[in-house]
């Protein structure tokens, strides 16, 4: 996992200097707005459980990954 937050981070600088701490909030604004206006049924689905509680960003990008990978051909 620490490998694809690695790439993520590269990706996300896109050849400009970022700090760690930029990554992680954007990545908890995305989570925010995922919770708050997502389709909570695609989350249930991709978390495989019902009546949720708010994940971490952490846990969101691990079940995100975990999709991806699944779904390669």
């Amino acid at each position: 996992m620490k490998t694809i937050l690695a790439e993520v981070k590269d990706m996300m600088r896109d050849g400009k200097e970022r700090k760690d701490s930029s990554l992680s909030k954007a990545l908890s604004r995305a989570l925010e707005d995922i919770w708050e206006n997502g389709d909570r049924q695609e989350l249930e689905k991709l978390f495989g459980y019902k009546d949720m509680v708010r994940p971490t960003p952490r846990e969101l990008v691990c079940r995100i990954a975990e999709y991806a990978w699944k779904r390669e051909p």
